[in-house]
């Protein structure tokens, strides 16, 4: 026990010593974590702004490799941020910025390896450019088509933007100046050298008339179609446009003999797009054949679809009871004594090549206003007014319809709608409603005709988020019912 006091009493003495060792010193607070982080904030948003102006300055550069990693520091300068910080409107703007460095380094890398491979495949298509014509000298044509069928495939190669530029595009009309003068080759392989130049001088020029005159509606096409006894679905306009170009044919003709002597002389069969040079001929020197042709094909076919809509309208008139409104107009207004317009259509043509229109065709189609009027008349009398059916009425639906009449010229006689309880709802495509229609039927009477204008007629009125306002318009359908 006595030992154990004396040792504790030793410790006691030390750790007295000790104390009286320790200098006076102050020590500082430690950081607090917050604090820590500010501080890499800061240091981290520094290195940001730095990495940002370096990747502009490569771009500027051109250096668009150093410029990717730049960026890829930058985005670890930008992720070491806290949430906070990269919240901040400051730090979200330099990461747009970033954004949008980073896309315009992408692009320029695009581009640069792109352009490397355009640089290269320009190269080579200059390569196989530089054959053709020794090639051709030789008259070593299997060797330029190979050259050029190669050449084509390269250039194939080439991105959209590269064929853009003005090298590029130089390049291509040279490929294709080229390509043809192969193409010419082949085919004048054994004329003389000396004509050689004018004949494929001609052939491009030739190629290019057919090329001017492409449309269906030239007089070229037109005339073609009355060749070949065809109508080509032209229509009574475009015998009007062919007209107003006919007389100038003669002229053309003397243009087109002068043009290309060479070819009337030494390759008459020459083809561009179906077309041989004797077709061209043939067409200037019997165009008033053709034009015949075609006028009465056309005029006979405008003629006989007229006819059959009538027969149809006719027909449809007899089962159904009803016919399209603006029928009445040609069988009871202004124009009511003359003839169908389609009957006046036709005339000038004929005229202009001093033949007679086929009475017969024009007889059957004037014969169709007596008839028409006839059975509307006839339907007319058997038509009554549905009181069963169409009975329900209101001011908001007279007030529609009178509005209607009025726009139209026709004075309103009777309108009724099926029911004030039968709506069709008008939804959007969410569900919501829009409006409600409900159907009807009306009677009105126009100047000049003898019978009643029976019309189906839908009402509407719009959904106001509670409930439907009263009737706020009417429509007319397209279609007549003769009433007494």
């Amino acid at each position: 026990m006595r030992r154990i006091n004396i040792i504790v009493m030793i410790g006691l003495f030390l750790m007295a010593s000790t104390v009286m060792l320790v200098p006076n010193v102050t020590y500082a607070a430690p950081q607090t974590a917050e604090q820590k982080q500010a501080k890499k904030n800061k240091k981290n948003l520094e290195s940001l702004k730095q990495g940002i102006d370096k990747i502009q300055k490569l771009l500027d550069e051109k250096n668009a490799k150093k410029a990717k990693n730049a960026v890829k520091s930058a985005e670890r300068n930008y992720t070491r941020l806290s949430a906070g910080t990269q919240g901040t409107e400051e730090v979200v703007a330099l990461k747009a910025t970033l954004d949008a460095l980073a896309e315009k380094v992408k692009e320029q890398l695009d581009g640069e390896k792109q352009a490397k491979k355009d640089d290269r495949s320009i190269a080579s298509i200059e390569k196989y450019l530089a054959k053709i014509q020794p090639y051709l000298n030789e008259d070593n044509i299997p060797s330029a088509r190979r050259s050029v069928n190669d050449a084509t495939r390269i250039f194939a190669k080439i991105s959209e933007v590269g064929q853009q530029q003005e090298n590029v595009v130089a390049l291509r009309t040279r490929l294709d100046q080229l390509t043809k003068v192969v193409e010419e080759s082949e085919i004048a392989d054994q004329e003389r050298k000396e004509l050689l130049n004018a004949m494929i001088m001609q052939r491009s020029q030739y190629g290019s008339f057919i090329e001017s005159h492409r449309v269906s509606t030239s007089w070229l096409h037109m005339l073609n179609h009355g060749k070949n006894e065809d109508s080509g679905n032209y229509s009574l306009s475009e015998l009007a446009e062919l007209r107003e170009i006919f007389a100038s044919l003669a002229a053309k003709q003397s243009e087109f003999n002068e043009k290309f002597k060479l070819l009337i002389e030494q390759e008459p069969g020459y083809v561009q797009n179906g077309f041989a040079v004797t077709d061209i001929i043939d067409l200037f020197e019997n165009r008033v054949k053709y034009r015949d042709a075609l006028v009465e094909l056309v005029c006979q076919n405008y003629l006989d679809s007229n006819l059959k809509r009538m027969e149809n309208t006719y027909s449809s008139l007899e089962s159904d009871g009803c016919i399209p409104a603006f029928w009445l107009e040609d069988l009871y207004g202004p124009k009511a004594k003359e003839p169908f317009d389609a009957v006046q259509d036709v005339l000038p043509h004929y005229k202009w090549i001093a033949k007679a229109a086929p009475q017969e065709k024009l007889d059957a189609i004037a014969a169709y206003k007596p008839k028409l009027r006839k059975l509307l008349e006839t339907k007319a009398k058997s038509n009554k007014w549905n009181k069963s059916k169409y009975a329900y009425n209101s001011d908001p639906i007279k007030k529609e319809a009178k509005l209607i009449a009025e726009r139209k010229n026709m004075d309103l006689k009777k309108v009724a709608m099926t029911s004030k309880d039968e709506w069709h709802i008008n939804k959007n495509e969410l569900g919501v409603p829009l409006s409600r229609t409900g159907s009807g039927f009306a009677l009105f009477q126009k100047d000049g005709e003898p019978f009643k204008r029976g019309y189906e007629i839908t009402f509407t009125g719009d959904f106001n988020g509670v409930g439907y306002e009263p009737i706020s318009r009417a429509r007319l359908t397209s279609y007549v019912w003769p009433y007494k």
